[in-house]
């Protein structure tokens, strides 16, 4: 097994990626299918890198939709010239404006038959996906997922199975 100096010795920037090459044969491999750890530890260092870069644009992003356009040196320059930081937040008005566009075209889900025999089974399968829908607050869901994906930069809808709560649906939708 190798020691922690090794573990924690990982080359890997956005950038530049992964090299899993001559250099690190002479090391002692923990492998699954040709994969190394240290290939394994590369992903990772690199995926954290990313995530980080996106919180911070996703940071950003959020004091844009809230109104906050200034830096604080930009802020400074105006409190030095006593003027005021006024803000015309054009972001915010866009993104409701593009939210609202989409709630208006909300997505309804149908099933089709797939045969002339099939009609009264898409019509249960129909019906059943739009009972689901609303007892989940469908619309409600569906509008958050697509403000996170406006003004986020990412949105996300779960749809999945739950058994721990037998009074509640048994089918969960949440953004």
């Amino acid at each position: 097994m190798q020691d922690n100096a090794q573990l924690n010795d990982v080359d890997a920037s956005p950038s530049e990626g992964y090299s899993s090459s001559q250099e690190n044969a002479g090391q002692s491999k923990q492998t699954t299918g040709g994969l190394t750890l240290r290939d394994i530890k590369a992903w990772h260092k690199t995926t954290v890198q990313s995530e980080y870069q996106w919180r911070e644009r996703a940071e950003e992003d959020s004091r844009f939709m809230a109104g906050d356009h200034w830096t604080d040196e930009e802020k400074k320059v105006l409190r030095d010239r006593k003027q005021a930081p006024i803000v015309f937040n054009r972001i915010a008005r866009d993104v409701l404006i593009q939210v609202g566009r989409q709630v208006q075209r909300a997505l309804q889900p149908t099933a089709k038959p797939r045969g002339q025999a099939d009609d009264d089974m898409a019509s249960a399968i129909t019906d059943v996906m739009r009972y689901v829908m609303d007892a989940n607050g469908w619309t409600y869901e569906q509008t958050q997922a697509v403000m996170d994906q406006v003004a986020g930069p990412r949105g996300w809808m779960f749809i999945g199975y739950q058994n721990d709560d037998l009074n509640a649906e048994p089918i969960r939708i949440r953004h």
